[in-house]
């Protein structure tokens, strides 16, 4: 930690980031932090009350956190997942001191657990609730940037970085912008890549369990892991998802039930005619579903997306071959690809989930910075790679709304073919040292041009000529 706050670097960002996020606060339409104050300041005391563009729930979407914190806290745990409920309690004026679009409707898709965690945010007024969770996520952003800069030593400026990168990315700052959390899935992901790293497979597998509370983005690596026989990361997966289950079950059995029939079916709501955020969903299944919905019956676009979640987990299967060693910067492109993959296969992942990418594309971009003698053919195709994932992921909702395709989710399933591509390298034994210089291009005796073979063995033969 003391090597990501020497570099001035660092901290140019980071108060560059609060100030940004100050900025969100006080001045988004969905959170409007002047206009609260203002309100405080007139009745002489934090009030609930305020006004807001009839067609915005302030906070965004961290209304549906707010409101099923007040079910589950007024003992009204049946009626969780009751989408009537949830629309008479939204729009109800006693209990939320804002009116917004009357066919809005915020829908409960987590857990019952993952509402029990949220219930004590219910306790506060709205706005200040809201402001606090967007404070939150942003923390989760912060932390997870510096958990990445630690798997770079040699790099102390990598924090300011990441950070500097993450503000420029669209579907980051949509996701702090309306109330949503997936900074907090971000954290967890490449925390447990952190702990991995570090020879902690048991801890990492405890903090992973954690991604139970938003299933589909588990199942990728919790299968992988199970399949490549890494049982105390199982071990500490189950542990963590015991409590989940646990938990929720404490709301009563017929409420987890209540849950899993709705998860089953929350994805067929893209395939209706009224459902109007295709554009915004980016996984197999909408990517489909987007210019075909009008053409084709369910099924077939059921089917379909069936298909390629097969095809991309046997491109994973292909990915991990052989002993996985975590240590090895190998692993790190491979677990790029298994977010990526968690991305593609989620039957429903919107915009602001698209957060997580960050992740591949910082694994990515760390590939180039270490300079592993292994990739000195690939590099400029890793650049690339990073930048095709950037924009694309940045760029895919406009796309989408103008041309009814889904560019990010091609450049996505792109990078994991290159990835799993990529993977298969062999590994020469050169020491860092080593590697760095392999790279160089030129000294001060003048040009130097280097050419390499790489046998698959221990080794590589090499010829200088200056």
């Amino acid at each position: 930690m003391h090597q990501l706050t020497r570099q001035r670097e660092n901290w140019v960002v980071f108060f560059f980031a609060l100030f940004a996020l100050a900025v969100m606060l006080l001045c988004s339409p969905y959170y409007q932090g002047l206009l609260a104050l203002k309100w405080s300041a007139d009745q002489g005391q934090v009030t609930p009350n305020i006004t807001d563009d009839p067609k915005l729930p302030f906070g965004g979407d961290f209304l549906s956190e707010w409101v099923a914190g007040g079910i589950v806290r007024d003992g009204d745990r049946g009626r969780l997942y009751d989408p009537s409920y949830a629309y008479e309690l939204e729009h109800d004026p006693a209990r939320v001191p804002f009116d917004f679009d009357k066919n809005a409707l915020l829908l409960m898709f987590y857990p019952p657990a993952y509402y029990v965690l949220v219930t004590p945010f219910s306790y506060l007024p709205l706005q200040w609730a809201a402001m606090l969770w967007c404070a939150l996520m942003a923390v989760c952003l912060i932390a997870a940037a510096a958990l990445a800069a630690k798997t770079c030593p040699e790099r102390p400026r990598a924090f300011g970085w990441c950070l500097f990168m993450a503000f420029l990315f669209f579907p980051l700052v949509h996701d702090l912008n309306t109330g949503q959390k997936a900074t907090l899935w971000l954290l967890l992901f490449t925390g447990v890549f952190v702990l991995l790293r570090s020879g902690r497979p048991f801890t990492a597998g405890l903090i992973f369990g954690l991604v139970a509370l938003k299933p589909p983005l588990a199942v990728v690596l919790g299968l992988a892991m199970l399949v490549k026989g890494q049982w105390r990361f199982v071990a500490g997966s189950g542990i963590t998802v015991a409590g989940i289950i646990g938990l929720s079950f404490a709301l009563g059995p017929e409420v987890f039930v209540r849950f899993l029939d709705w998860s089953v079916h929350a994805p067929d709501l893209m395939l209706r005619q009224e459902y109007t955020l295709l554009d915004m969903e980016h996984s197999f299944y909408s990517f489909l579903a987007l210019p075909l919905r009008e053409h084709l019956p369910p099924l077939v676009i059921k089917s379909v997306a069936g298909l390629l979640t097969l095809v991309t987990l046997a491109i994973v299967w292909r990915l991990l071959r052989g002993p996985l060693d975590f240590t090895s910067e190998r692993f790190s492109l491979q677990y790029a690809g298994l977010v990526l993959a968690t991305v593609l296969v989620s039957p429903r992942l919107l915009t602001y989930d698209l957060t997580l990418v960050l992740l591949p594309v910082f694994l990515l971009a760390r590939a180039v910075a270490l300079r592993p003698a292994w990739l000195e053919g690939r590099r400029n195709q890793l650049i690339l790679a990073a930048i095709f994932l950037f924009i694309g992921a940045s760029a895919c909702q406009p796309i989408a709304h103008m041309t009814k395709l889904h560019v990010g989710t091609m450049a996505m399933f792109g990078v994991l073919v290159f990835l799993a591509k990529v993977s298969r390298m062999p590994v020469t034994a050169l020491t860092h040292t080593e590697a760095s210089a392999a790279w160089t291009t030129s000294v001060a005796m003048g040009r130097v041009s280097r050419e390499c073979t790489h046998t698959g063995s221990d080794a590589s033969d090499c010829q200088i000529t200056v």
